[in-house]
């Protein structure tokens, strides 16, 4: 009778390279299998025909969900056998080794856990979530090496029990659909833009209310404009224009007061000014004094002069 050679039987595990074709980083199908050539193997030429597509264990596998980490050409895993069969190969680790060492030196990054990447095709730059359990300094860093979206399909929560810091050394834009509130319990506010304009358009009305002084200091001009409408400026108790030697001053018990080295009033049909029944009018064509008594008095010369005087 013929003689059968029977299946050999893996006894464990074994440790094998990530391998794949030249000039490749990464090398996978569909499935996420890559392929790896033994250490035993003379034969292989440590590129994709070392082997067969051989499975990779993920902590999650779903249907569309999970979680994926390609092993890379150049790493070395762990490979088992599927019930020690030999044609049934899946990758359930990865080690590191000489040529491939752990992203923080040891022992002295000992303390820290995370994920670090590494850019492809070259490397040079990588993605990182780590976290460093130095006690009193405990702290998680998140390092994306070019764009990062985060989306929030409902609330959005953060709580920071001291100091927060965000630099952005490019053009920073939010859009809020709805309401924003800005609440300062303690402390100051301070808006500094030190190099450009600052522009605030509102669409509806708006409101300011301030509990305490308020102080605008400019530097040059300033314009004060309503497109179709009035200004008011209301006070309780008084309202001064200051420049110079000039002022206008105007007190809540009605008294105006003008002060200034030369005072001019112009008006370009007539200026008019008066107390009750008295009053001094003046248009392009005269100056008209009324009232219930008028008097002129002169310490030095008194003169009327005219083309006709009339005293009635």
């Amino acid at each position: 009778a013929a003689r059968v050679t029977p299946k050999p039987l893996m006894q464990g595990s074994q440790t094998a390279i990530v391998v794949g074709p030249p000039g490749e980083e990464i090398y996978t199908d569909k499935y996420g299998r890559v392929k790896v050539q033994f250490h035993w193997d003379r034969v292989g030429k440590r590129d994709e025909n070392s082997s067969c597509w051989i499975r990779v264990s993920h902590p999650w596998a779903g249907k569309g969900w999970g979680s994926v980490s390609i092993p890379r050409i150049g790493q070395e895993v762990i490979v088992d056998f599927l019930e020690g069969d030999p044609d049934r190969p899946i990758i359930t680790g990865r080690v590191y080794n000489a040529e491939c060492m752990p992203p923080y030196g040891l022992p002295a990054g000992k303390v820290v856990s995370g994920l670090k990447t590494n850019s492809t095709k070259g490397g040079g730059g990588y993605n990182e979530m780590s976290m460093d359990d130095t006690k009193g300094k405990e702290k998680i860093t998140i390092h994306a090496q070019y764009d990062m979206g985060t989306t929030v399909e409902h609330d959005d929560t953060q709580t920071i029990h001291n100091n927060r810091t965000i630099g952005v050394d490019g053009t920073h834009t939010e859009t809020i659909k709805k309401d924003t509130t800005i609440k300062i319990t303690e402390g100051k506010y301070d808006h500094d833009v030190v190099a450009n304009t600052a522009k605030y358009h509102v669409k509806g009305a708006l409101a300011e209310n301030y509990d305490d002084v308020q102080k605008t200091t400019v530097t040059k001009e300033i314009e004060i404009k309503s497109n179709t409408a009035h200004i008011y400026l209301t006070a309780a108790k008084e309202i001064k224009l200051v420049t110079g030697e000039s002022m206008v001053q105007m007190l809540s018990d009605g008294t105006i007061k003008i002060h200034g080295v030369n005072i001019e009033i112009i008006g370009t049909k007539e200026v008019k000014m008066g107390v009750g029944a008295q009053n001094v009018t003046c248009n392009t064509q005269k100056v008209i004094t009324s009232g219930a008594g008028i008097t002129t008095t002169a310490i030095g010369v008194h003169e009327l002069s005219g083309a006709l005087i009339k005293i009635n």
